[in-house]
């Protein structure tokens, strides 16, 4: 039976763009045994696609933007959703008055509004432009970076959005960042259109990640995992933890009696 692997990017694949090579082999043994394998991300195309160009990874599918864009393997467009952007306006001006870092996604560029983006250029290329340059574009994410501020400040400016806007997007909280798509999209209704095209059987669908926007594809696997490092109450919503990716594949979907 085919097995579907889907993993998050950042903190759970890799780590400032650099993967471990357990993970690399992890990911190499997966392929060998014709396992289907999904990146699902908050990140643009633009910033997952060096998973193909640099490690010469074969990804069938790629849920990015949190859910708001999903391509495949051969980069072609499965789905694009967007935020209207008098929305994306008003939100992006109620962050202006705070010390937050703002960019904004079309799924194939990242343009810096507001700070100087410096997290997001240290992972991939990002232009910086004004909100109104933005217009005309098809415009999918608003990510709102924290810095050093309290996470429960950052937890409650991403409940005040979810408050106010409902009715347009939806806010997820990913560590220190705040992730803003269209409402109704998420990486688990991105993984479940993936699991449904390929004909693959919940019980055979293994996602990991390490935030609070993984877990809405924790609920759509037969099997979820998170690391022993994150925070406490996200531990609960996982079915395993681990180490790593690499323990991951090699103990509960491999199976390799080494790690046992």
């Amino acid at each position: 039976m085919r097995k579907l692997f889907v993993t998050d990017l950042d903190g759970t694949l890799v780590h400032n763009n650099k993967m471990t090579e357990g993970n690399y082999n992890a990911l190499k043994r997966l392929k060998d045994k014709k396992y289907f394998v999904t990146v699902a991300t908050g990140r643009p195309y633009n910033g997952a696609v060096f998973l193909k160009k640099d490690y010469n990874i074969e990804i069938d599918y790629f849920v990015l933007l949190n859910g708001a864009l999903i391509m495949d393997g051969e980069g072609n467009v499965i789905d694009h959703k967007t935020i209207p952007y008098e929305i994306i306006k008003q939100i992006v001006e109620s962050f202006k008055k705070f010390p937050w870092e703002i960019s904004i996604e079309t799924g194939f560029d990242t343009f810096v509004v507001h700070g100087a983006g410096e997290i997001l250029k240290s992972v991939q290329k990002v232009t910086e432009a004004h909100l109104e340059e933005l217009k005309d574009k098809k415009l999918s994410l608003i990510s709102i970076y924290g810095g050093d501020l309290d996470i429960n400040d950052i937890e409650k400016a991403c409940d005040d959005i979810n408050k106010k806007y409902g009715k347009y997007v939806v806010a997820y909280r990913n560590t220190n960042f705040i992730d803003v798509v269209p409402v109704g999209c998420s990486k688990g209704e991105g993984v479940n259109h993936v699991k449904e095209t390929l004909g693959v059987d919940k019980k055979e669908v293994y996602a990991i990640g390490d935030s609070w926007n993984d877990i809405s594809m924790f609920k759509v696997a037969g099997k979820s995992f998170t690391f022993h490092n994150v925070e406490k109450n996200l531990k609960v919503h996982a079915s395993y933890l681990v180490d790593s990716v690499e323990e991951c594949v090699d103990k509960y979907i491999i199976k390799n009696k080494k790690c046992v």
